[in-house]
């Protein structure tokens, strides 16, 4: 009897889950990209879309964070 063991190796990569940023409402750029969040996903996962949200302001900025979103599983 051939008893077959198979070790799975996945393939990981390290993507930006989310970060923010400010929009200086005088000039209208963006500036200060700050509280980068990353995570591992399968190596066939893919980018899919992104939603963004206005987290706070101050006297010359709006600050947003931006969440990425993927598919393919993690």
């Amino acid at each position: 009897m051939i008893i077959g063991l198979f070790q799975s190796s996945v393939s990981a990569v390290t993507v930006t889950k989310s970060y923010r940023y400010d929009w200086n409402t005088a000039f209208e750029y963006s500036m200060n990209y700050h509280n980068h969040q990353y995570i591992s996903i399968p190596s066939w996962s893919r980018y899919d879309s992104y939603s963004e949200y206005k987290v706070g302001s101050g006297w010359n900025y709006d600050r947003y964070e931006v969440l990425n979103y993927y598919s393919g599983g993690y």
